[in-house]
């Protein structure tokens, strides 16, 4: 098994992050992180971080407030309205939660709890920080500012460097 404790944070992470405003748009956001092919992003308002969004993060609203419009919608579903060759569902789609959705941003869904690690922190300890976490990225910041990101590809990158060297 290859030794990775002599290479720090700084040796792998990826510099000049894609990060988003907590004044962002949701949907904006959504777009960036497809476009750029990344899973998340580190929140930063005046060059300082102040928070972290996923996908997930976006996934998971998206989600719930569909789930709420169709249920609300269920609820509020008249019956069928029949009369002999007509019949008319009364019922419109209840919209109150995905028009919320639309108006959403970045500081919304963010998590403010952001683990992070300094430039020198060593590899291994930055893999066990993902592992006891159970998260997929670690924003490596210097005086509260991001300077870089580890994602747990970076992670599996490296091993597989190592494998095939």
């Amino acid at each position: 098994m290859p030794d990775f404790s002599h290479l720090t944070a700084q040796q792998i992470m990826q510099t000049r992050p894609i990060c988003a405003r907590p004044d962002e748009d949701l949907s904006e956001l959504a777009r960036r992180l497809v476009e750029s092919n990344i899973n998340g992003a580190p929140v930063v308002d005046n060059d300082r971080l102040v928070g972290v969004v996923s996908r997930s993060d976006v996934m998971r609203v998206r989600v719930l407030y569909e789930t709420l419009d169709s249920q609300v919608e269920n609820r509020l579903e008249p019956p069928d309205v029949r009369s002999e060759d007509f019949s008319e569902n009364l019922r419109g789609a209840f919209q109150g939660f995905r028009d919320r959705l639309a108006h959403l941003k970045v500081r919304d869904v963010m998590r403010t709890e952001v683990i992070s690690c300094s430039p020198d922190t060593p590899v291994p300890q930055v893999a066990q920080q993902m592992l006891d976490q159970h998260i997929h990225r670690i924003v490596v910041v210097e005086n509260q500012r991001p300077v870089g990101l580890i994602s747990s590809l970076d992670i599996v990158r490296l091993v597989a460097q190592a494998a095939t060297s």
